[in-house]
């Protein structure tokens, strides 16, 4: 999802039809509609998607978009280690720099790790995330599924809100790769003055 404000005569539709002459074909635009002038697609958003990916042995075509490292526990291990993380808790640990408003507290509402060939995703839903948040939760989440400490593991971690300034709990080493997907719900539409355009998820 994305939101710009735009001196157009075209309507949404025509707008979203002339947009995707111009886009590359593995980008479309899926809906446009006018909203309030004061709409941000990313500040407005009620949940937001990331995924992250993780392969198993270096691979070209996803050197820039995944971790190359082998996981030494199986699917169902990293799933009961992340089951904590649901629900509504004070993410500080995870962050590097805690909220922008100060709030730490994020409410997750899924949680999923699949896997297919070399390649390991992992997906969460959220209402909000921290700076470095998802990043430290699958390294966290790596480390307690390999040496046997389980959901134990990241319960303590999620819960050492002491502690976390120094980052003594949550793994922080972890490169960035994956990312956010996109906003997966919006606030009700208003007047028009801004554009929201909105994009399907990859698979």
């Amino acid at each position: 999802m994305a939101s710009a404000t735009l001196r157009t005569r075209l309507t949404p539709e025509r707008l979203r039809m002339a947009l995707n002459a111009h886009l590359p074909r593995d980008v479309r635009i899926v809906e446009a509609a006018e909203t309030d002038p004061d709409f941000h697609a990313r500040f407005r958003a009620m949940r937001r998607a990331y995924r992250y990916l993780i392969v198993s042995r270096p691979t070209a075509l996803l050197s820039r978009r995944a971790w190359a490292r082998p996981i030494r526990a199986d699917l169902e291990a990293l799933r009961r280690a992340s089951r904590p993380l649901e629900g509504s808790h004070d993410f500080l640990t995870f962050s590097k720099q805690g909220g922008d408003t100060g709030d730490t507290r994020c409410e997750v509402t899924e949680l999923r790790w699949s896997r297919r060939g070399i390649v390991t995703r992992f997906d969460i839903v959220a209402d909000r995330f921290l700076y470095t948040m998802v990043r430290r939760i699958v390294s966290t989440v790596l480390h307690a599924a390999e040496e046997g400490g389980g959901g134990k593991a990241v319960r303590a971690a999620l819960h050492a809100r002491s502690e976390a300034r120094h980052a003594a709990r949550a793994r922080s080493w972890l490169v960035p790769h994956g990312g956010p997907l996109s906003p997966a719900g919006m606030a009700s539409q208003g007047a028009s003055g801004c554009l929201w355009l909105k994009v399907p998820l990859p698979r």
